[in-house]
């Protein structure tokens, strides 16, 4: 079994549903994967996700861009509403994995979605180190955002364990040295990591939680 001083995740499309899929169907009649192309290839939203651009700016971008029927303002508000939930399972596995070893999420993401991932979901105190884009400056696959994991961990990139639904993603911390696997979702990444002998089988965590206060007698 290989030892691990650090496991990361990616967040979006992994352990969080995004959103706003469903409301850019309706108000652009794109498919998903149409979306999600021109999402990322918008040269506006890499600028955004590495903090040179502003809140405003980006939105103002968006509506144009897309031909979206809001006011750059509304749009702001409607993109605070995304990220709703974890994915089954997400909580567990954190929860889980965070008893075994330090947590960190390594995510491509702005000041707009981040506060809601972060303290609505719960997940600024299930991930011990959080490597957000826009204050990095950098965004996955550069080679920058990977060594700016090492600089700031002092880590041996060999002991970081990174999860990633980004083939693109996952190659770039190969190539940085992190031991990487592309993944879709919950359960493959706890098949992983079971298979590693990072953490146990559900039901072997049940085990691990700390009982209730005991039932008064009759």
């Amino acid at each position: 079994m290989k030892d691990y001083d650090l496991v990361l995740f990616d967040l979006g499309g992994l352990l969080v549903n995004p959103g706003g899929m469903r409301q850019f169907m309706e108000l652009t009649g794109l498919d998903p994967e149409e979306i999600r192309r021109r999402w990322l290839d918008d040269e506006s939203l890499i600028s955004y996700e590495t903090g040179q651009m502003t809140d405003l700016e980006f939105a103002e971008h968006l509506v144009s861009a897309w031909r979206l029927p809001f006011k750059a303002e509304a749009f702001l508000e409607e993109m605070r509403s995304w990220p709703s939930e974890l994915y089954p399972g997400a909580r567990e596995l954190l929860e889980q994995a965070k008893q075994r070893l330090p947590t960190g999420c390594l995510t491509n993401t702005n000041p707009i979605l981040w506060p809601k991932i972060r303290d609505d979901l719960g997940l600024g105190l299930l991930l011990d180190h959080h490597f957000v884009s826009f204050e990095m400056g950098y965004v996955k696959p550069a080679g920058e955002v990977y060594d700016y994991v090492v600089n700031r961990t002092g880590l041996q990139p060999g002991r970081i364990l990174f999860f990633d639904d980004l083939e693109a993603n996952v190659k770039g911390g190969r190539q940085a040295g992190f031991d990487s696997y592309r993944v879709d979702n919950v359960t493959q990444i706890r098949e992983i990591m079971v298979m590693k002998g990072i953490i146990g089988s559900p039901e072997e965590f049940q085990g691990l939680r700390q009982p209730g206060p005991a039932e008064p007698p009759p």
